[in-house]
């Protein structure tokens, strides 16, 4: 996900003298700043997703395996049988 900077919009919309309105400067740089940091935030959310797809792939892979065994009576419980 791409996004351009507030700070950058304002800037090309504005007499370009960034000393005439500098809290508005100072407001549009930390918003920048929290707008990067939820940007890195929904990437590593996006990689732990990923993380989680493989493992349960992994995991359907493994539960098929052990069906087929117990199928073809390849696997012996060795707990008390009910």
């Amino acid at each position: 996900m791409a996004f351009c900077f507030l700070s950058k919009k304002v800037y090309n919309h504005t007499s370009k003298d960034e000393e005439q309105e500098p809290h508005l400067w100072q407001a549009l740089g930390e918003q920048d700043f929290y707008c990067n940091k939820f940007d890195d935030l929904l990437h590593q959310q996006e990689a732990k997703r990923e993380e989680l797809e493989v493992h349960v792939a992994q995991q359907a892979v493994d539960l098929k395996q052990l069906s087929t065994e117990v199928v073809h009576s390849q696997w012996c419980h060795c707990g008390v049988l009910w």
